[in-house]
């Protein structure tokens, strides 16, 4: 979960953003493992890899995590509150925003100098928009405005919360406790 290593010891293709999980606690993926384990088993027929030439695809993943993965866990910053600390490390590790809201670079890892600037569409079509300066391009009027946006979605006028990729990203977002929902408009908001 947070090096891409799978249960035969291969590189696993970054469909899950392990690369995110990387900076989470472990207490924190253990929880998820740990819920998980709670689920009913889903019964799914193993599909033939579509990825061609996979075993070199994989040996290219080593060289490209040594490159382009950091391993660094999320660091709490001491001049921010506690609520936009939360707010930090969901964004920046269990929500793994970044992913998606921020350009890559040549190496298909995330521009860092560049975050949650938008970039281009995972599906390929469009673009993520930017997360930066949320109240300053009118987005939002404040934290507590994005976070109505984010417990309502779009049923409450907040235009493009809802729609695209961003529908089931608000949806599980409305279920998390309000403190976690301000914690990340917060950290959000504070984006420039």
């Amino acid at each position: 979960m947070q090096k891409g290593i799978g249960i035969n010891n291969e590189h696993l293709i970054p469909a899950f953003p392990y690369t995110s999980y990387a900076k989470m606690r472990v207490e924190d993926v253990l929880d998820i493992k740990a819920y998980l384990a709670t689920l009913p088993p889903v019964k799914n027929p193993a599909k033939a890899d579509e990825v061609f030439a996979l075993p070199v695809v994989r040996r290219g993943l080593g060289l490209w995590k040594y490159v382009g993965l950091d391993e660094g866990k999320w660091v709490p910053d001491p001049s921010q509150s506690e609520s936009w600390n939360r707010g930090s490390y969901l964004v920046n590790g269990p929500g793994h925003c970044q992913e998606c809201h921020t350009p890559r670079s040549i190496f298909m890892s995330t521009d860092d100098s560049q975050a949650f600037r938008g970039g281009a569409h995972p599906e390929g079509e469009g673009k993520v928009p930017s997360l930066v300066d949320l109240v300053g391009r009118e987005r939002y009027k404040d934290a507590k405005d994005l976070m109505s946006a984010f417990q309502f979605g779009e049923m409450m006028g907040y235009d493009r919360m809802s729609s695209g990729g961003m529908g089931n990203v608000q949806q599980n977002i409305s279920k998390l406790p309000e403190s976690d929902i301000l914690a990340i408009a917060e950290y959000l908001v504070s984006l420039k």
